[in-house]
C-alpha cells in the first residue's frame, strides 16, 4: 500500500468517525427524520422513542424471558406505567421504569404533533386479539394497533412538507449514572467489543477470552494460551458507543524439557490498544470504527489498523431467519448474527514475521457469520449448556493474502450469568492482525462481559 493511500484510509475513517458523531448527537424524536418516506413506520417509532432520553438496561423488556426484546414487549412495556411493579418483571434493575416513563412521554407527545395523521387500515380479528390481548384492552388498544410492528390496523402519515421535531420531554433519565458492570467489556476479539450484551442470546454472540492449557501427547509439547480484549465503555447513551481498550495476547509452546519453541509460528507475545466510536440508528444499524496498535514482542513487529463494522439492522425483519435474536426450536433456542468488516493496515515494522515481511500493508473487506445454540431444559447441567460457531472471510482488496477463521465450540456456564464457562473448542484459520496460523483443539476457561 502507498503512503497516500495509507493517509487517505486514516482520513477517511476519521471523517467517517465525526459523520458517526453527529448521527449519535440527537437527542429528541425527529419528526423530519421519521417522515422521509412520508409516512412513519411503528418500529422506527418505538426505536426513537426509547432511545431520544435513554433505554432501560438491555434485557428489561424481555417479557417472557426468552433472551429478545421483540417489538411487541417494547410496546408492553412502554406503555404500562407498572411495567417494572408487575409480578415477573424481575428483569428491571434501578432507573429502568424511569426510562420507560420518559419514553411513554416522548411517544405520547410526538403521536400528538401537528403533521401527522392516523389512517385506519382495520380491525383487529378474534384470533389476533386472542394472539395479543392487547388489541383489544380498553387501555390501550388505541396505541397498541397503531404500534403493532406490522402496521396491519393503522398506518402514521406526515400531512406537512417541512415538519418542525419534536423536543424531548424535560425530566428523562438522561443520562444514567455509571455502572461498571454494564460498561465492562471483556471479550476474545476487537469485533467482539461493538456486539450488544444484556440478554442471553445477546451474550451468546461474544467471542470469549481465554485462559487454556494443551498437554500434546503426540508433538509431546505443552502451549499455554491467553488471549484477551478488555474495554470501558465510556458512552453515557444508549444508542453511542466510546470504548476504549487494550488487549493481550500470549502463547508459549514448550517440549518435554520445558524449552520454550523459538519457532516464531507457535509463540505469541501479543499487545496492544485502540478505541472504538460506534452509534446504533433508529434502523437498528450498528456502525463502528476502530484504530488500533498492535505489537509482538516474541517477533518484534509493530502495526496499525483501522477497521470498519457494520451490523446490518434490516435482518432483524426477516421473519424467517433470527438474526440478531433467538428463535425456539423445541428444547433450544437459535440465533444468528452478522458483521461486515473492511480493515486497512500499516505494518510499521515486520521483525522476525514472515507473514508480515511478505504481506506488508493491507486493506481486506469480507464478513463474520456467527451461530448459536443454547438449551432451554430447566435442567441441572443441561441448562447450562451452549453451543456456537463462527466463520470470518476477509477477501484481498490490497495486499497478496486474504483471511479465513473458523471457530466451533461447546460452552458450560458456571453460573448463572453466562459470564464464565469452560469451554472445548476447535480453530483454524489465520490472525487478522499477525497473520499467524492456528489449527487446534483446547479445553479453556472463558470470559465474557
Amino acid at each position: 500500500m502507498r503512503p497516500g493511500r495509507h493517509c487517505g484510509l486514516w482520513s477517511a475513517s476519521l471523517l467517517f468517525a465525526l459523520t458517526l458523531a453527529e448521527t449519535a448527537r440527537a437527542e429528541a424524536i425527529d419528526l423530519a427524520k421519521l417522515c422521509a418516506e412520508g409516512r412513519v413506520r411503528s418500529i422506527q417509532l418505538v426505536n426513537a422513542a426509547l432511545n431520544a432520553s435513554g433505554a432501560p438496561k438491555a434485557g428489561a423488556m424481555d417479557i417472557n424471558g426468552d433472551g429478545t426484546e421483540t417489538m411487541r414487549e417494547k410496546v408492553e412495556a412502554i406503555l404500562d406505567p407498572t411495567f417494572c411493579a408487575t409480578s415477573g418483571k424481575a428483569r428491571c434493575s434501578k432507573g429502568d421504569q424511569d426510562a420507560l416513563d420518559a419514553a411513554r412521554d416522548n411517544l405520547l407527545a410526538f403521536l400528538g404533533s401537528e403533521g401527522l395523521s392516523t389512517i385506519p387500515v382495520r380491525k383487529p380479528s378474534a384470533l389476533e386479539v386472542r394472539d395479543w390481548p392487547w388489541l383489544a384492552d380498553e387501555s390501550y388498544a388505541q396505541h397498541a394497533q397503531l404500534l403493532d410492528s406490522q402496521e396491519r390496523f393503522a398506518t402514521l402519515r406526515c400531512t406537512v412538507d417541512t415538519p418542525t421535531p419534536t423536543p424531548a420531554i424535560a425530566g428523562g433519565p438522561g443520562e444514567k449514572p455509571f455502572d461498571l458492570e454494564s460498561k465492562l467489556r471483556v471479550t476474545q476479539t476487537v469485533d467482539g467489543l461493538s456486539l450488544a450484551r444484556g440478554t442471553p442470546d445477546k451474550l451468546a454472540k461474544v467471542p470469549q477470552a481465554e485462559i487454556s492449557y494443551v498437554d500434546d501427547k503426540i508433538a509431546d509439547t505443552r502451549t499455554f494460551n491467553i488471549v484477551s480484549v478488555v474495554g470501558i465503555d465510556l458512552a453515557s447513551k444508549s444508542t453511542q458507543q466510546i470504548i476504549p481498550f487494550v488487549h493481550f495476547a500470549r502463547r508459549r509452546v514448550k517440549d518435554k524439557d520445558g524449552v520454550v519453541s523459538a519457532d516464531a509460528k507457535n509463540s505469541i507475545s501479543q499487545w496492544g490498544f485502540g478505541l472504538v466510536y460506534g452509534a446504533t440508528l433508529n434502523s437498528y444499524d450498528v456502525i463502528s470504527a476502530t484504530p488500533l496498535f498492535t505489537a509482538d514482542d516474541f517477533a518484534d513487529s509493530r502495526q496499525a489498523s483501522i477497521r470498519i463494522n457494520w451490523t446490518p439492522g434490516f435482518l432483524q425483519s426477516l421473519d424467517a431467519i433470527p438474526f440478531e435474536r433467538s428463535r425456539r426450536v423445541g428444547p433450544i433456542a437459535v440465533g444468528l448474527g452478522l458483521q461486515t468488516i473492511i480493515q486497512g493496515g500499516h505494518v510499521f515494522k515486520a521483525g522476525t514475521s514472515a507473514e508480515l515481511v511478505e504481506n506488508g500493508d493491507y486493506l481486506r473487506a469480507g464478513a463474520n457469520l456467527t451461530g448459536n445454540i443454547w438449551s432451554l431444559v430447566d435442567a441441572p447441567i443441561l441448562s447450562a449448556l451452549s453451543a456456537d460457531v463462527s466463520y470470518k472471510h476477509l477477501f484481498r482488496l490490497s495486499g497478496p493474502r486474504k483471511v479465513t477463521w473458523f471457530e466451533a465450540g461447546l460452552n458450560y456456564s458456571v453460573e448463572s450469568t453466562d459470564h464464565i464457562t469452560l469451554r472445548y473448542s476447535y480453530e483454524r484459520g489465520r490472525d487478522d492482525e499477525t497473520l499467524k496460523e492456528t489449527d487446534q483443539w483446547k479445553v479453556s476457561l472463558g470470559i465474557r462481559y
